[in-house]
């Protein structure tokens, strides 16, 4: 089996893949806007260095690219982060392999169904090619989108905490998907 960090998967619609450096225009695209980076804390993008700059961490991560099967544009992407500090030590994961998913959709692809497709093959693969127990996702107070495609892939509630962002506190939502291996509810 592959490492994660070189996994492909194509859906209907659209091709996942690892990112590369060919990605930078279409990066740029989709990172400059101040919705998308907003709604995953990234660092504000206003230039084409900037968005070189973001590109090359996520070289060095497991970060994937959204690209459309007909027309080979990216359109989002998606990343592979341990599990975020805050759910360390929470005692439904512990003893158990988990990681957290970050994810970002140009505006012009939202409300198509495109994520959720995405992010359900990502789930499949996963739980049932890499094991995983548990995969964590979170999403801002003020990200409804990402809350309603949480929501329709059966993530459940696990912790809420506030972080500082752009000098304003905001509630983080921590959600998690079980693998479907566990017939009942770890959360019960």
């Amino acid at each position: 089996m592959k490492p994660l960090k070189q996994l492909t998967l194509k859906t209907q619609r659209i091709y996942l893949r690892p990112i590369n450096s060919s990605d930078l225009e279409d990066f740029y695209d989709i990172a400059s806007i101040p919705e998308v980076s907003l709604s995953i804390a990234w660092p504000k993008v206003q230039n084409i260095q900037d968005a070189k700059n973001l590109l090359v961490d996520f070289l060095h991560n497991i970060t994937f690219v959204i690209e459309l099967y007909t027309t080979h544009k990216v359109i989002g992407i998606l990343q592979v982060d341990d599990i975020v500090p805050v759910l360390k030590h929470h005692p439904a994961l512990l003893n158990k392999k988990g990681c957290t998913l970050s994810f970002a959709l140009h505006p012009h692809f939202q409300r198509q169904g495109i994520i959720t497709e995405t992010l359900r093959s990502f789930l499949d693969v996963l739980f049932h090619q890499y094991a995983f127990d548990y995969v964590n996702c979170g999403y801002f107070d003020f990200n409804e989108a990402s809350k309603k495609v949480q929501e329709k892939l059966g993530f459940q509630f696990l912790h809420v905490h506030q972080i500082q962002l752009n000098h304003v506190t905001i509630d983080v939502l921590e959600n998690v998907c079980w693998n479907p291996k566990y017939k009942n509810d770890p959360l019960k």
